[in-house]
């Protein structure tokens, strides 16, 4: 159906990113044409019901009209949502400040349902948000989060035909300080699982394409050691091609740069494992450079 085939569209244009650059023009032609025709999908089937009713069916329709927004904002699904962090629009940050209040509502109405899905947005909203707004005070606390994160990782366990759990976890639960918790001792675990699912969902679309990098790990804590790759590339504003900084491995010689980022120690083996050490204990994640030109 329609919602399926955006669904499909916004997945390939901000899960995957181009490995080809030369092609981006025709590429963003492309969007412009597919959120022209969102926007007719959302005139004719996001309508909003105004009618008044009583109790129990208020509810209900208030939920309705609620989940109906969101998907209006595209913020029903995760590339919809980390969409809003290369947005230039002025009310952004208030716009995610919204999403962010809707799924709160929605969690808070039916706090005895599992809602994996709404559970998982809710806590990639408030990550794009810090990003965004840091100061918002509709950004919920980082454990809040957590324990969110990890009622969802013992439902769906590490085999979801999608990949969000994992990546949520990769972000939350990454190690800080040099010290291994229960999450993070799992991480090895998350990582290979994120793997998995993504290529069995991806893989028929990544012929031309790979996968997009989203967030790098700075040195601050909690939420705000997510630096957004926007906020990197605003230390190169007068670069017209800022994707040639990161094909050449340029953008990691800028100081600022370096000042903003953790840098891990590790062992590479076979450019397919790091392994990193946290208080004398060893865990073996697996990565993939995505900029490996330097590293040839």
């Amino acid at each position: 159906d329609l919602k399926r085939c955006f669904e499909f569209f916004a997945d390939y244009m901000v899960l995957l990113e181009m490995k080809n650059t030369q092609k981006e023009t025709a590429e963003l032609s492309l969007n412009k044409k597919i959120s022209r025709c969102f926007r007719k999908y959302m005139e004719l089937f996001c309508h909003l019901d105004l009618g008044v009713l009583q109790s129990r069916e208020s509810q209900l329709l208030e939920e309705e009209n609620c989940r109906k927004a969101l998907e209006a904002l595209r913020a029903d699904r995760f590339s919809g949502l980390l969409e809003y962090l290369n947005s230039n629009h002025k009310e952004v940050a208030t716009t995610m400040e919204n999403v962010v209040n809707k799924y709160t509502f929605l969690l808070q109405q039916n706090p005895n349902k599992q809602l994996t899905r709404e559970k998982q947005n809710f806590i990639l909203a408030n990550t794009i948000l810090n990003c965004l707004k840091p100061t918002s005070k509709s950004i919920q606390p980082l454990s809040k989060l957590k324990k969110q994160l990890q009622e969802v990782l013992h439902i769906v366990g590490p085999h979801h035909q999608y990949p969000d759990p994992y990546f949520l976890a990769c972000l939350l639960f990454w190690p800080k300080n040099q010290e291994l918790d229960e999450d993070s001792q799992l991480m090895e675990k998350y990582v290979s699982s994120l793997n998995r699912s993504f290529k069995r969902q991806y893989s028929n679309m990544c012929r031309s394409r790979q996968a997009s990098t989203v967030f790098y790990l700075g040195k601050k804590k909690g939420l705000h050691s997510l630096v957004h790759k926007a906020e990197i590339e605003q230390y190169f504003g007068k670069v017209q091609n800022t994707n040639s900084l990161w094909q050449n491995g340029d953008v990691w010689e800028k100081k600022e740069v370096k000042d903003l980022l953790c840098r891990l120690t590790g062992q590479a083996e076979r450019q397919a494992n790091l392994y990193r050490i946290w208080n004398k204990e060893k865990i073996k994640i697996p990565v993939i450079s995505v900029y490996s030109g330097p590293l040839q």
